[in-house]
């Protein structure tokens, strides 16, 4: 009868873990033993160990470091945008002032729903510089056009418009249903007891979405990366220059246009190390907190 369960309990185990080993754990040991080599897109199992060369390569390389900088430079003011919009939103939808707010949240999580590559060309006609909607309006009031699309200093920051347009309403989803699971009687008890609104939301609301709040900064902070990869393909291509080129947009060039296969497996353990190193231990403390 033991056996029996044994081989049971195998006869379930052992596929899964397979799959774990093949899915998982060999693509992971593949790209290290990638990165200490020098195998290259044309011959990637012609591998001679180079060590740590291509991590070396990487401290040295002032064109991929320029992309981590402008890699943390994104995502920080992308999500530093997002993060108040998206709560000031959820604010309004799940009060008072609006009845019925959920009725509206359709409307404002449309960005999500269109494909990235459409929502690229739709920002591209939008801010052409000559043709676009934007640079007309502007000369229609009589400002000068803005050049949104060659322009190495305002570039970048065009891409965060367009990020910030597409996944505030993610954040404003996270943020909404923490809100709206707030107990009514909590807030009611606040407001017979002559609490302003501010202090209702800076001693109840605030403390209880807490955890959604930092749900939202870590998930954005993961995807803001790795998102606007098709963003940057599909308008600037990195340009002006490589003034938009992040550093997944980087691992891409280097793959399929230096076709060094080391190079990028270097970089993409470095991208998986920054990945982890910032989101681990906030996932800890917050979570670990509430615990103790």
């Amino acid at each position: 009868m033991l056996k029996h369960k044994s081989l049971t309990v195998a006869a379930f185990v052992l596929p899964l873990l397979a799959f774990v080993l093949i899915i998982i754990v060999y693509p992971i040991f593949d790209l290290f033993w990638l990165s200490l080599s020098d195998a290259t897109l044309a011959q990637p199992f012609n591998r001679a160990f180079v060590g740590l060369q291509n991590f070396v390569k990487f401290v040295r390389d002032p064109v991929t470091l320029s992309s981590l900088k402008y890699t943390f430079i994104f995502i920080f003011s992308a999500v530093g945008v997002q993060l108040p919009l998206g709560l000031g939103l959820a604010l309004l939808l799940s009060s008072s002032l609006i009845n019925k707010g959920y009725r509206y949240i359709p409307l404002f999580v449309l960005p999500l729903a269109i494909a990235p590559v459409i929502t690229a060309l739709f920002w591209r006609i939008l801010l052409h510089n000559q043709f676009g909607l934007v640079n007309f309006l502007l000369n229609r009031i009589g400002l000068n056009p803005i050049m949104w699309w060659g322009n190495p200093s305002l570039t970048p920051f065009t891409l965060i418009i367009i990020d910030t347009w597409r996944w505030t309403p993610f954040v404003l989803l996270i943020l909404y249903a923490g809100l709206t699971s707030i107990p009514k009687t909590l807030l009611e008890a606040a407001q017979v007891d002559g609490a302003s609104g501010f202090q209702v939301l800076r001693h109840i609301k605030l403390p209880m979405i807490k955890k959604h709040i930092f749900v939202a900064v870590l998930l954005r902070f993961v995807l803001a990366q790795k998102k606007v990869f098709d963003i940057i393909s599909a308008t600037t291509g990195g340009g002006p220059g490589r003034a938009t080129e992040t550093l997944n947009f980087r691992i891409y060039k280097v793959m399929f246009s230096e076709f060094d296969l080391g190079y990028t497996a270097a970089l993409s353990i470095v991208l998986l190390v920054i990945i982890i190193s910032v989101t681990q231990p906030v996932v800890r403390r917050i979570w670990g907190r509430d615990e103790s």
